[in-house]
């Protein structure tokens, strides 16, 4: 093995100084040029002394996975022109206002929902939830957002212990702030309960399609 003298090594040393130098100050001139290109300075980088364009992060695309662990509430989602994405619990109307951007309309509720997402044909983006089968409390949420008062067993614990229970109620609204169940049992305050299920004048949940949804 060939032995590296004292001075050798600082020569050495002092070379990689120097290449490094050059690149740190290639580097600044390219920072003061406003471009985006790197250049790689570690000796045991591929692309050592080389300039290389570093990779964009890829824009987000919105499917059906955005719906995940989302209450059923939520029908349709869509991305705006600045890359934000925003659900919709009804069919929003799309047209173009009197500037030429791109608007949602009519009468729904949106929530935001994250950035970040494919803005090329953001017009078009609006997509629909996959049907999901509405039961328990999801389905009472959507009932009572569109009628006022349904007949529910109620839990503070779960839908199966609201169905196992003898707890039935009127419930008058969904409190969306809270997360709970408004009954009519107290005329001022109401009860509140965090699960409820709709149900026939015989205690028998019944169904999206009982209810017309």
């Amino acid at each position: 093995m060939e032995k590296v003298t004292k001075n050798a090594r600082i020569a050495e040393l002092e070379s990689k100084l120097m290449v490094m130098q050059t690149q740190i100050n290639s580097l600044i001139e390219c920072g003061h040029s406003h471009t985006k290109r790197l250049i790689a300075l570690e000796p045991d980088n591929p692309f050592h002394g080389k300039f290389y364009e570093p990779s964009e992060p890829k824009p987000k695309q919105l499917d059906q996975s955005i719906f995940d662990g989302l209450d059923a509430k939520w029908r349709f989602a869509a991305v705006v022109a600045d890359d934000r994405a925003l659900y919709f619990d009804k069919r929003p109307y799309d047209s173009d206002d009197t500037t030429g951007h791109f608007v949602f309309t009519g009468d729904y509720e949106a929530s935001f929902c994250g950035t970040g997402y494919d803005t090329s044909n953001w017009q078009n983006s609006l997509i629909e939830r996959e049907k999901v089968e509405l039961t328990g409390s999801d389905l009472a949420r959507i009932v009572l957002s569109k009628q006022f008062m349904q007949a529910c067993l109620v839990s503070d614990t779960s839908d199966e212990l609201a169905l196992s229970g003898d707890d039935l109620q009127l419930i008058r609204m969904y409190n969306e702030s809270e997360g709970k169940f408004i009954s009519m049992r107290d005329p001022w305050h109401g009860c509140h309960h965090k699960y409820a299920v709709a149900v026939d004048n015989n205690r028998k949940p019944l169904t999206a399609a009982d209810l017309g949804l």
